[in-house]
């Protein structure tokens, strides 16, 4: 199992990341860890990040992606992925890839977003590539992230629970 989480900064890519982690034991790894240190400096300035940055980083993401995934049987990664053709690039490097889109009301986004400190992307630079975001195309599952505690745990034992246990 290689589930992907994806979606805007502030849905809780990550902490649902490490809920599968904590919960059912997959390796999770949040793929921000592997941004080259030009798209950091970018991203920190407040913008910039050019075509050759994005795809420089998805040939490493894709690599990433592809040694974890033989390495663990149960695999979980996040990271934004603003971008579709990304998500069809990644798609098409490991077929077996199962994208997990997760979204959050825009009152929720903010509210992550203005209680996160030390996070690489501000609230302002956020707030602005959250517009760029693009509705995925590929096959996906929907992972409603509104701090609702039941819908929460209902949604990781559907996305999570069933392929790890037994």
């Amino acid at each position: 199992m290689i589930k992907f989480l994806f979606g805007k900064a502030g849905s809780g890519k990550s902490h649902i990341g490490e809920a599968a982690s904590r919960l059912y034991g997959i390796h999770f790894h949040e793929a921000d860890q592997d941004l080259p240190e030009a798209f950091r400096q970018a991203i920190a300035a407040g913008g910039g990040v050019t075509e050759k940055m994005r795809q420089e980083y998805l040939v490493v993401m894709i690599a990433t992606l592809q040694r974890l995934a033989s390495e663990h049987h149960n695999l979980c990664v996040s990271q934004a992925l603003f971008r579709d053709r990304m998500r069809l690039q990644i798609l098409e490097a490991v077929p077996a890839v199962e994208f997990v889109w997760v979204d959050a009301p825009d009152d929720v986004l903010w509210a992550r977003l203005e209680a996160r400190g030390g996070h690489i992307a501000s609230r302002p630079y956020a707030q602005m590539v959250n517009r760029l975001f693009e509705i995925p195309t590929v096959p996906h599952a929907k992972f409603v992230n509104d701090d609702n505690a039941v819908r929460f745990a209902e949604q990781m034992k559907q996305i999570f629970g069933s392929r790890t246990e037994g």
